[in-house]
């Protein structure tokens, strides 16, 4: 399997839009709080009722497929309520997902596709200085609807999967939403 897309922020490729294709002006790099290179993409804070965000689109052609998504990510604080934090869709909209990941107040992610949620909560994570969590998503649109396969790993651990899933296939052109109150733009 080849690396299709790799996102430059940690060494701040800034574009008008760092390189993805949208973004709201409350996403911004940050030199401050990084992994690894010197900067991270940073959501500093959050209004209620509005969300921060940045998006790619990086599938043209409609049809099935199997997507494997990674990133790192990193809390301050978490929200009073379930926030959408990553989500998948199959148009520039951001507000109506097919695949999405949430964090609670506790710091548990759930995952849910466009039928619900799947499986249970992740363990609490952790707003401790320097700690990055990986969190990777696969979603495959290959097999029959009612057989598709939508999966979240943290730190290599799946905390929730399932193979039984009816994702529409129309999952292309397919866009990566990073953010905040994501549900909410």
């Amino acid at each position: 399997m080849a690396r299709l897309f790799t996102i430059g922020i940690e060494q701040d490729a800034q574009g008008s839009t760092f390189e993805f294709d949208a973004s709201n002006t409350t996403a911004a790099t940050s030199g401050v709080t990084f992994r690894s290179g010197a900067y991270s993409l940073s959501i500093p804070s959050l209004t209620s009722g509005s969300g921060a965000y940045s998006r790619i689109q990086y599938l043209s052609a409609e049809g099935s497929a199997t997507i494997f998504f990674r990133c790192y990510v990193h809390f301050d604080a978490f929200p009073t309520a379930a926030n959408a934090i990553i989500g998948f869709n199959d148009s520039g909209g951001t507000g109506t997902f097919g695949v999405y990941l949430t964090v609670d107040e506790t710091g548990a992610l759930r995952l849910f596709d466009e039928d619900g949620q799947i499986g249970n909560a992740s363990s609490a994570l952790a707003t401790t200085a320097g700690l990055w969590y990986r969190i990777e998503v696969k979603i495959d649109t290959v097999p029959a609807t009612g057989s598709r396969e939508v999966r979240a790993l943290i730190d290599s651990t799946e905390f929730a999967g399932a193979a039984n899933r009816s994702i529409a296939d129309a999952n292309r052109p397919f866009h990566l939403v990073i953010g905040g109150n994501l549900l909410l733009i």
